[in-house]
């Protein structure tokens, strides 16, 4: 959600919705660390797009956790629905995304 609110400069989209999927145990999943890109966080996003689109063209996987800039602890995880693998993974829930009021302006 923060990943959301600094890309969109705090204009939500309306009609927002948390997807939340599971994929079997067995499944490859790539991974890239902020090193495996020099330039990762910068604001031009040159570096993590050409290694986004690498994973894309190089088809390994159809899941790709990669580091947020927002907030270094976590990971966004890109899916491939291009991937043979795609289909293999479940769609568990689709809920609506409920943003609290506090976190936009003209709220205390």
């Amino acid at each position: 959600m923060l990943e959301k609110l600094v890309h969109t400069s705090g204009r939500i989209p309306k009609h927002q919705v948390c997807v939340t999927f599971e994929s079997p145990d067995l499944l490859p999943i790539s991974t890239i660390a902020p090193d495996d890109a020099p330039g990762w966080d910068l604001p031009d996003m040159i570096a993590s797009r050409a290694a986004g689109d690498a994973w894309l063209r190089a088809m390994e996987s159809a899941i790709l956790l990669v580091p947020s800039v927002v907030f270094g602890v976590e990971r966004n995880v890109l899916i491939n629905p291009a991937h043979p693998d795609f289909r293999r993974i479940d769609v568990v829930s689709i809920e609506p995304v409920r943003w609290d009021e506090r976190l936009f302006e003209g709220h205390p």
